[in-house]
């Protein structure tokens, strides 16, 4: 079957999804555009892109559309047909055909797919390339022998001439002129025309749905590789009534980083369910029907216990407004549970703990993520811990610390090499009242950064003989301050003092430091400074959450 067959069942809503299939992701990995242009120029050079498994039926099934124009945020919605409607469910090469879809009729996350009629395939350096690339506007991105795709999938045999004319008439280069006309005739029998050879469709026999089923979920060939996530997904959905579990979840995701902009992947929320019914956070496709039932009547709780913790926990408490500033997620994890359990012993959420719980809940929060209480095992062992907790509004801090020392290959306490290791989170904790603006506008380098106080690079101190390892000594998490990217950029490398005495608005951002009359801030007293720094930002540890924070002793700040 040809591309332009394929990509018209879709438009005229002729083939469908089963409810069990997962995601489309092929959007959503890195370099998913690189990976995309690779599977349009393999179609553009004739290259065998994979079998299409069908099944099609008249049974009474859910379904879901392909999606007409694919962002990566938000579940899917499910539909039901009656009986006798005839339905054909792709259950193998969903990612092929959603990206052709997508790529040759509308946008891939806002972006159009364009096509450089220009192309050399034998220029060496081209070769690495495709010829394809993706557009925000089409109407300012495209360069002069540019064209994007939905435009060529649209276009006729009269319109070839008219694109072969405009293009060729861009250049007086004959070499151009031969390659527009090259690439134009490939684009035309690879997407315009009905070329029949270009992919293979198999059909599924029977009417079976537990047998097609199975099939699919043997059917781990090609693309990216069902996981095991996938595979219990699959199962999950694959029970009647229970289609748009994974709609949901994906629902709640999007709805939580709307909210606090904290994003969770599915993955992560199945592995909490996972820890919940099973008792261990490494997926197993292998559930019984008890296991289903219980992973779905869990999650409207867990959901609840999310929006608690994110809103009332990682941003009322300590302004984390990004997944990124935390090291590892499996703390998080255990945080969770906790709350889980509580919230179904008491039917209260985390506002409603007593303010020593709540403290409790900090200390293991940060004694977790600076010391790597972050392996599967160290989760599955704090989780049974909480489980078997008979008093569920008390978080059994001392249980898993005895556990972490039990076991003797991760610290229990806190020093300044592995606090000063882990810096963004290190300072989020400590000016836990201040929230980092992440807005990213026109590619500026708006996200925040860390500001050596001192620069690195002070003019200065350069070739300096009396501080020949001034640059080691003042790169260290007490002379940072995280700032916004572009007002790092104007301080630069300014020496601090006389920056922040023309620029009295930025100093106003800067935490834990002395006034400006103080001697500290003159140049050959950084060590001063920075001293002075670092006791006041242990000392706030101390006080916020009763954490020493031990001092190395070849440590001469």
């Amino acid at each position: 079957m040809g591309v332009k067959d394929v990509v018209k069942n879709l438009i005229n809503k002729e083939w469908f999804l089963p409810p069990i299939q997962r995601t489309y992701v092929w959007a959503d990995r890195h370099e998913a555009e690189k990976y995309i242009c690779r599977l349009f120029d393999s179609v553009l050079n004739g290259y065998p892109i994979g079998n299409i498994i069908i099944w099609t039926t008249y049974k009474d099934i859910s379904y879901r559309e392909f999606s007409s124009d694919f962002k990566s945020k938000g579940g899917y919605k499910l539909k039901e047909s009656g009986i006798n409607q005839k339905k054909s469910l792709v259950y193998d090469g969903q990612q092929r055909l959603q990206t052709l879809f997508c790529g040759l009729t509308s946008t891939i996350n806002g972006r159009t797919l364009v096509f450089n009629l220009n192309y050399n395939e034998t220029d060496e350096q081209e070769r690495e390339e495709t010829g394809f690339r993706f557009v925000s506007d089409t109407k300012k991105d495209l360069k002069d022998f540019e064209v994007s795709m939905p435009t060529i999938f649209k276009s006729n045999e009269s319109s070839k001439i008219e694109f072969r004319k405009k293009y060729c008439n861009k250049t007086n280069d004959e070499n151009s002129q031969v390659r527009i006309e090259r690439n134009l005739d490939k684009l035309w029998k690879q997407f315009v025309e009905n070329n029949p050879n270009q992919m293979s469709v198999s059909e599924i026999k029977g009417d079976d749905e537990a047998i097609v089923n199975d099939i699919f979920e043997r059917l781990n060939t090609g693309g990216i590789q069902l996981s095991m996530a996938d595979l219990l997904y699959s199962k999950i959905k694959a029970v009647k009534g229970y289609e748009d579990f994974e709609s949901k979840i994906l629902d709640a995701i999007n709805n939580i980083t709307i909210d606090t902009s904290i994003e969770f992947t599915s993955y992560d929320l199945l592995q909490i369910l996972h820890i919940i019914v099973k008792g261990r956070s490494r997926i197993d496709e292998k559930v019984s029907d008890e296991d289903i039932e219980l992973f779905v009547k869990s999650w409207d709780s867990l959901y609840e216990v999310l929006k608690d913790f994110t809103t009332d926990y990682l941003v009322s408490r300590f302004h984390i407004n990004r997944m990124s500033i935390v090291n590892n997620k499996f703390p998080l994890i255990d945080l969770i549970v906790f709350l889980y359990y509580y919230r179904k012993e008491t039917g209260n959420g985390f506002k409603k703990l007593s303010d020593d719980q709540k403290k409790r809940m900090d200390k293991f929060f940060i004694l977790a993520e600076i010391t790597d209480w972050t392996l599967q095992s160290y989760t599955d062992n704090f989780c049974r811990i909480l489980k078997n907790n008979d008093k569920k509004e008390i978080f059994p801090l001392e249980e898993m610390i005895d556990y972490v020392k039990e076991r003797g290959n991760r610290d229990t306490e806190i020093n300044e090499n592995n606090f000063c290791d882990k810096k963004w989170f290190a300072l989020k904790i400590i000016f836990k009242g201040t929230t980092y603006d992440w807005s990213n506008l026109a590619g500026k380098r708006y996200n925040p950064e860390l500001d050596h106080i001192f620069p690195k690079k002070l003019k200065e101190m350069k070739d300096n003989p009396e501080c020949p390892d001034y640059q080691q000594e003042v790169d260290v998490l007490w002379n940072l301050q995280p700032i916004k990217g572009d007002e790092n950029i104007e301080k630069s490398n300014s020496a601090p003092k006389e920056y922040f005495q023309t620029h009295p608005e930025a100093f106003e951002k800067y935490e834990m430091v002395p006034s400006l009359d103080d001697d500290k801030w003159e140049v050959q007293n950084y060590r001063d400074f920075i001293a002075y720094r670092k006791k006041l930002m242990i000392q706030k540890v101390k006080d916020l959450y009763d954490i020493e924070i031990l001092e190395n002793k070849d440590n001469n700040l």
